[in-house]
């Protein structure tokens, strides 16, 4: 008998977020290589902000990893797909700020205010 593959073995669990003016879902599996989610950003208001998502792992421990951010200023759909190593936890909030500023070294954000924070259980 063939052994299944670990991609096939691996359930979708949805997710979802909204603030006023936006809302970001999608789905994660977890297999052996790790934790892995599709990102769905939406901005529905007209006010020229930036939706920005942020998101954390944590491992089965609660030891948190480091975050990661996504953004948009476009009213059209953003998608995206994140993953890490950390099976455990997901955190993740929706904020909006006025200007986003990338360096060399990181993102900076202007009259960032944030949601809060949710966290998922992430299950097989």
């Amino acid at each position: 008998m063939a052994a299944t593959t670990d991609a096939s073995t691996a359930k979708a669990h949805g997710w979802n977020l909204s603030v006023k003016g936006g809302k970001a879902n999608g789905a994660y599996t977890i297999s052996k290589k790790g934790f892995k989610s599709s990102l769905d950003l939406r901005k529905t208001a007209k006010n020229g902000k930036y939706l920005v998502f942020e998101h954390w792992q944590a491992t089965k421990g609660g030891k948190w990893g480091r975050p990661g951010v996504n953004w948009t200023k476009s009213n059209a759909l953003y998608k995206a797909t994140f993953s890490a190593p950390e099976t455990g936890y997901l955190g993740a909030k929706l904020c909006w700020a006025d200007k986003v500023t990338v360096t060399k070294h990181g993102v900076t954000f202007k009259n960032l205010k944030c949601g809060k924070l949710h966290t998922w259980k992430l299950a097989r």
